[in-house]
């Protein structure tokens, strides 16, 4: 996979019942993301977007400076995650992203937004960890250290976090302060506001080119961005 940057301006069936029981939809009048279903396909079977949901086509509004990302900037095809780190759902769902990264680092940019669950308020100090590690250029450490060590009733504790951040060689004081001091509370409020503008509805959300991805395998995965990649070069 290509060195982290930031110049942005068949599955087995067991598993998949185990996970499944992670697994919830969401829905209040505030329409606030929660823990959402991860769709997974067996080998051979059809990887699609979810036509229940309308394609956010003001996608690209939403990607940031502050937000982690890799992949290639000037790609066609843009994908964005939203995920909480203490959801379990989220944690399943997290190496087949990390894989359709390695298979398509060369022709998609891939940008993630943390945000907090109503039902995981501890996740709080650990979003801030994440975009404090993106700034220092080291979120995949700290976000598969996070998913490793997920403890989803309590979360991490800072103890826990300084010691992951010392151990992916972030400068420990910097991120400390940056969660003391709230650094980026207000920015992790707006991004749960822009998850709800584009149709957030649970967690983990993928969006190719602002579409809802309903097959979240590394294969599927991989296939949607194959696809919107073809389609933006009139193929």
């Amino acid at each position: 996979m290509k060195k982290e940057v930031r110049i942005l301006i068949p599955i087995a069936v067991v598993a998949i019942l185990l996970a499944g029981a992670n697994f919830l939809f969401f829905s209040t009048s505030e329409a606030a993301p929660e823990e959402a279903e991860v769709v997974l396909t067996a080998a051979g079977e059809e990887c699609f977007f979810d036509e229940a949901k309308e394609p956010f086509t003001n996608y690209a509004s939403i990607v940031n400076p502050l937000d982690p990302y890799t992949g290639s900037p000037d790609a066609p095809v843009t994908v964005i995650e939203f995920f909480d780190p203490n959801c379990p759902a989220c944690k399943f769902a997290w190496p087949d992203m990390r894989a359709a990264i390695e298979q398509n680092a060369e022709r998609a940019r891939f940008v993630f937004k943390p945000i907090v669950l109503p039902s995981f308020p501890h996740s709080r100090p650990q979003v801030a960890a994440l975009y404090e590690a993106g700034k220092q250029g080291k979120f995949f450490g700290m976000a598969d250290a996070q998913f490793d060590q997920q403890k989803p009733q309590t979360g991490l504790s800072l103890e826990e976090m300084q010691a992951i951040a010392t151990d992916i060689e972030m400068d420990v004081d910097a991120m400390t302060e940056a969660i003391e001091a709230g650094t980026y509370d207000a920015y992790t409020q707006a991004q749960r506001q822009a998850a709800q503008l584009a149709g957030v509805t649970g967690v983990p959300t993928v969006l190719i080119n602002g579409k809802h991805v309903a097959t979240k395998s590394a294969d599927c995965l991989t296939a949607l961005i194959e696809r919107e990649a073809g389609a933006a070069q009139g193929d």
